[in-house]
């Protein structure tokens, strides 16, 4: 692959979407050992991702190995790499159409996380990388509502939004509230 100087490199959608600022060198990239070091990882992750019973449905028909690439790419940017190219389009886009909710969000950066863990990848390059896939939830999920909908209130049988009204499942455990 040529390298691409970076001031000729644009920003991937995804990076700019979350206003990241790739780092100025790529101590980062180097250290994940490169993009074979993070391709590596990222066949691990997609395959706990797709064998998880709590996210593998929303990748059913999905290519695994394009995945990999694509966020192989990313990644790599994100960790300052000059000689990589993103191919993919930006996260809202990608994630626009798909049911992807809070804890399907969560659940796949916990099995990031553990991923990074096991593989023993470097704590600077962990820490980057889930970072950014932390901030990522603004981009594929919107803005946390600040309200709730309510089954069965007494206009009309439909939904309510009650604002700031915790239920009783939102309660601390072992807190008596509801």
């Amino acid at each position: 692959m040529t390298p691409v100087p970076p001031e000729s490199t644009p920003r991937p959608a995804s990076l700019a979407e979350v206003d990241h600022e790739p780092p100025t060198d790529d101590a980062l990239y180097r250290l994940a050992g490169g993009l074979a070091g993070l391709q590596a990882v990222l066949v691990d992750f997609y395959a706990r991702v797709f064998a998880d019973v709590m996210i593998g449905h929303l990748f059913i028909g999905q290519d695994p190995q394009r995945l990999v690439a694509r966020e192989a790419e990313l990644t790599a940017l994100l960790l300052g790499a000059t000689d990589v190219q993103y191919a993919g389009r930006g996260m809202r886009a990608v994630h626009g159409k798909h049911p992807i909710f809070r804890g399907h969000f969560h659940r796949r950066n916990q099995l990031l996380a553990e991923t990074l863990r096991d593989r023993a990848v470097p704590a600077p390059v962990a820490a980057a990388w889930l970072g950014h896939a932390q901030r990522m939830a603004s981009v594929i999920l919107g803005p946390r509502p600040a309200q709730r909908c309510e089954p069965n209130q007494p206009t009309g049988g439909g939904l309510v939004v009650v604002p700031g009204r915790p239920r009783a499942d939102d309660a601390e455990p072992g807190s008596h509230e509801g």
